[in-house]
């Protein structure tokens, strides 16, 4: 079984995984976690054990990578400013250790300049 299985996505949060894995779930693809005990009690060993993979069969995969990537772009989109209620808003990717993590995505105004961090799932 073990060999039938392939990864079709990786993550450093589980808050990221899991939903990725609901959104698999939710589509009537069976999937399971790797290493997501290992990464939620220590987040350095992240990059260490490859993150939290997302596997699921090999006749599954194509149509998993297609959820998965649209998850990614639904759950990434900008928002509106809370200070001024505009819609230009641009991702600001942080980096955390050195460049190793990803850090939590922030948003800013591009009107107004107001930073923020996205919050909730």
């Amino acid at each position: 079984m073990e060999d039938d299985l392939v990864t079709v996505a990786s993550y450093s949060l589980f808050t990221d995984a899991d939903m990725a894995r609901i959104d698999l779930e939710a589509e009537g693809i069976s999937c399971r976690l790797e290493n997501e005990n290992t990464v939620v009690a220590n987040i350095a060993y992240a990059n260490a054990v490859g993150g939290i993979r997302i596997r699921v069969r090999r006749e599954d995969e194509q149509r998993a990578r297609a959820i998965v990537e649209r998850s990614a772009r639904i759950s990434e989109k900008p928002s509106f400013c809370p200070e001024c209620d505009a819609g230009d808003i641009e991702l600001i990717e942080t980096r955390l250790l050195f460049g190793l993590l990803r850090g939590h995505p922030k948003r800013r105004c591009r009107r107004c300049g107001y930073t923020w961090e996205r919050v909730g799932l």
